[in-house]
């Protein structure tokens, strides 16, 4: 945490150079999920590929994929909505585009996966959604809604990207998904 987290956390929100130069996260976006999928990226290629057999993406119990990603989507609407220090208009607006990106998101990764695989799963449709929760949070109360739905429409295909082609081109192991997700999503 004070080797990555603390450094970028000032650069953006203590008076460093980002913020300096004007850049804005609303709710921490590129701090927390750049910072964690870089992280991860870094991690997973020092820790080394899994056994083969071990290798799977798909989720071992989606009982408790689907409640853990319920519960995350709930949470980030309190999160993003939150920052707006109150019950007002900006945190519905920031609540209805955290909305928005997240469904975009999750229904075209859901139409790469058909595209593609000729079937979509519950898993794309998690990792869709929580490419466009990652992508808008950033911004989730500083944009229109016509915005928040090409950030979940333009994101969820550069991560998709990320997950399917370039990790195993990188021969990297990341078994969860967390750089292309948090940190391709948080960089877009």
């Amino acid at each position: 945490i004070i080797l990555v987290y603390a450094p970028v956390a000032y650069w953006l929100f203590a008076g460093g150079w980002l913020n300096q130069l004007g850049a804005v996260d609303y709710s921490g976006g590129y701090v927390i999920h750049m910072t964690a999928g870089y992280s991860a990226l870094a991690l997973a290629m020092a820790i080394g590929q899994r056994l083969p057999h071990e290798r799977k993406i798909e989720a071992h119990n989606l009982l408790l994929t689907a409640l853990g990603f319920g519960l995350d989507w709930m949470g980030w609407n309190g999160f993003n909505g939150g920052d707006a220090g109150g019950a007002t208009i900006d945190a519905a607006i920031a609540v209805f585009n955290t909305n928005l990106a997240a469904a975009a998101a999750a229904i075209t990764w859901m139409a790469i996966d058909m595209k593609v695989f000729g079937k979509s799963s519950f898993t794309g449709l998690a990792n869709g959604a929580f490419a466009g929760l990652v992508a808008i949070t950033p911004m989730a109360g500083m944009v229109n809604p016509s915005e928040a739905l090409v950030t979940g429409v333009v994101t969820a295909p550069v991560v998709w990207l990320g997950l399917y082609k370039l990790l195993p081109r990188l021969r990297v192991d990341d078994a969860l998904g967390v750089f292309p997700v948090h940190g391709i999503g948080g960089t877009v």
